[in-house]
């Protein structure tokens, strides 16, 4: 790896060491805060909408829509060209400049609002979208680092909902927050407050991957380790197992951000509550992302079957998204709303907590960075044409249950379609290793890049399990054994 990283990125030919497990809490506590404080600052906008469009600011809609497509637009390249900067310099370099730079992009959102400078505003989002869009990956990296694949859905189940935890705590409390100092700066400095949170915890993160990697070499004084930068002709060599998997997280996560982007709107208009009690009501939803996804990411790792897991959650989610389109309008409460918001919910955390870890299995050690990168890059640039092909329709049909219908309709299609691809991807994975069904393997078990590990002249040489190299490894590592 260029930039001379070698002993702060991916040395290590084992999992934790077992002198340090007592640290395996600290090390999941960090890597999930590294993306809590983004998370909370990401709806900031969308949570105090109407603060925004208020004196002083006054932002139109054309203005309010741009704070969002400022971070989305670069979105469609950023992730793959951040997968190739995070091979280039090391994955704890990157973890100090991406929690970094998302600190700073809400620092310049804040001050825009509070010198009532648009242009700052933007630029503050899209130096926040820099940062914070990569982060994903960067969080997908350490637990593909650290953690074999007998824990690694769990490891990213919990980072997924700590992540939704932030989330949900910008939705509970920054209208709260502002109702009492009427200041718009005020819940956006709190947003300044958990970035700087979050960079914090990289740094913590680093400085705990550094002993890690002393406690390993001190433990492996026979071996020398080298690492092998990614290539061009390694492209080619992505599986088509990964690609169909990219395909099917495509397409499932437009069918998810179909309804979640209008969701607090189609509640009040269609089913007769007032805005506030509508964003009550979303956290339905969202709580399920908090609590569910760790518990799925446990059952995943403990039985495996993820194929069936994603094929699960997209029977739900046409079920949710046909349910709610159908539904009767009603001017009183309508509280059957909570069955599909629960439906749906359910949906998203067992997807969101699986596809990764599919995503992960797919990929070799060397490509897991720029793999991620496609995948983030493909599902953002899907996204940006479909939602402009779903308001459309919305706008066509806005006479019908206020353009919920056909809408709905078309979101219960794109995921009858993920359905049909998670079947093909299912028939590849049984044509292939069956590395999607298999639980986690124990750690002691023979890896799948065995032939990697090779004696100094040359032969293929097997080694005791404790060096090993786990599937799951940021780049390729090659151990060369050297006699004493």
């Amino acid at each position: 790896m260029q930039g001379n990283d070698t002993h702060e990125s991916d040395l290590n030919s084992q999992k934790i060491p077992e002198q340090t497990n007592k640290y395996r809490p600290l090390l999941i506590f960090l890597m999930s805060t590294i993306a809590f404080g983004g998370n909370f600052a990401y709806d900031l906008p969308q949570a105090l909408q109407t603060q925004f469009q208020r004196a002083p600011l006054t932002l139109s809609f054309v203005q309010f829509e741009s704070l969002y497509s400022a971070y989305s637009t670069p979105n469609i390249l950023l992730p793959f060209f951040g997968g190739l900067f995070i091979n280039f310099i090391g994955l704890n370099k990157s973890v100090l400049i991406f929690t970094f730079l998302a600190f700073v992009g809400q620092l310049l959102l804040t001050m825009g609002i509070v010198n009532t400078h648009f242009t700052l505003m933007i630029l503050g989002r899209i130096v926040y979208a820099v940062g914070f869009e990569v982060l994903t990956i960067v969080q997908s990296l350490i637990a593909a680092k650290w953690f074999s694949s007998q824990d690694i859905a769990s490891v990213l189940g919990w980072n997924l909902g700590i992540g939704y935890l932030g989330s949900n705590l910008n939705i509970a409390f920054s209208p709260l927050i502002y109702s009492l100092t009427e200041r718009l700066w005020v819940p956006c400095g709190v947003g300044i407050i958990l970035c700087f949170l979050s960079f914090s915890a990289g740094i913590g993160y680093v400085c705990l991957d550094h002993f890690f990697i002393k406690q390993i070499e001190a433990n492996a004084t026979t071996e020398a380790f080298k690492e092998r930068q990614p290539k061009c002709k390694d492209f080619k060599h992505l599986s088509r197992l990964f690609w169909v998997v990219s395909v099917f997280y495509y397409v499932f996560y437009l069918s998810i951000d179909g309804v979640t982007t209008t969701i607090n709107d189609q509640i009040h208009e269609r089913f007769g509550f007032s805005n506030t009690i509508a964003g009550n009501l979303v956290l339905i939803y969202y709580l399920q992302l908090i609590f569910v996804c760790p518990l799925i990411g446990k059952i995943a790792d403990k039985y495996g079957k993820r194929v069936h897991f994603l094929i699960f959650a997209g029977l739900l989610c046409v079920s949710g998204q046909l349910l709610l389109g159908l539904l009767p309008d009603t001017t009183s409460r309508g509280f059957i709303v909570i069955l599909p918001l629960f439906i749906l919910g359910l949906a998203d955390s067992i997807f969101e907590t699986v596809v990764w870890s599919c995503l992960l299995l797919t990929l070799d050690q060397n490509m897991t960075a720029i793999g991620v990168g496609l995948a983030v890059s493909g599902m953002n640039l899907l996204n940006v044409v479909g939602m402009l092909a779903l308001g459309a329709i919305q706008d066509k049909t806005h006479e019908i249950k206020h353009g919920y219908l056909y809408s709905q309709l078309f979101c219960a299609g794109v995921a009858g379609l993920a359905v049909l691809i998670g079947i093909i991807i299912w028939m590849c994975d049984r044509m292939g290793a069956n590395k999607l069904s298999m639980p986690g393997q124990d750690s002691d078990s023979v890896p799948d890049n065995e032939s990697l590990l090779v004696t100094e002249a040359g032969s293929k040489k097997p080694s005791t399990p404790h060096h090993f190299l786990h599937r799951y490894k940021c780049t390729y590592i090659i151990v060369y054994h050297t006699s004493k």
